[in-house]
């Protein structure tokens, strides 16, 4: 009769030592992948909420300028840090390149010229663009422009240069 509780006291005390060690290995990973699934449902909010339009668009071959106006249709405010980090791609069709963004127009650069500090829904960006010295285009070349967040949403356009 002892050996059988024996036994039994054995037998509870392996099934609550494999309980516990079962628990302590499988429930960090259980709550790790929880949190990674909220951070990747965040970032889908934020793209999902997130939309643009390209509204008017405008490339001066004379001087390699442009002019491109964006309005945020989505239902987020967008920083100004995150308008610094957009990547802005400009030129003709078959050789456009990387703008970089700068406070002041120069050649390779694209500049904001109508936003402060956030971009309210509803509101419309107009940026200036110049294409790097060595780009060559006329009147008439079909040009290129893609806006692209931080966030991975993207516009882009072709529109023909005067």
């Amino acid at each position: 009769m002892s050996s059988e509780t024996i036994t039994s006291a054995l037998f509870m005390i392996a099934a609550v030592t494999s309980a516990s060690i079962l628990i302590a290995t499988i429930l960090p990973v259980i709550f790790g992948m929880s949190q990674t699934f909220g951070a990747v449902s965040d970032k889908q909010d934020s793209r999902l909420r997130t939309d643009l339009s390209i509204i008017n668009t405008f490339a001066r071959s004379s001087d390699k300028t442009g002019q491109i106006w964006i309005k945020n249709t989505g239902s987020t405010r967008i920083s100004a840090s995150e308008i610094a980090g957009t990547s802005v791609f400009f030129g003709k069709s078959d050789d456009f390149e990387m703008l970089i963004y700068s406070g002041a127009l120069a050649a390779g650069t694209w500049t904001n010229e109508s936003v402060g500090e956030k971009w309210d829904p509803g509101e419309t960006l107009a940026i200036n663009v110049q294409s790097s010295a060595g780009k060559v285009w006329s009147g008439g070349n079909e040009m290129y422009v893609s806006f692209a967040l931080p966030n991975g949403v993207r516009r882009s356009e072709k529109f023909d240069a005067v």
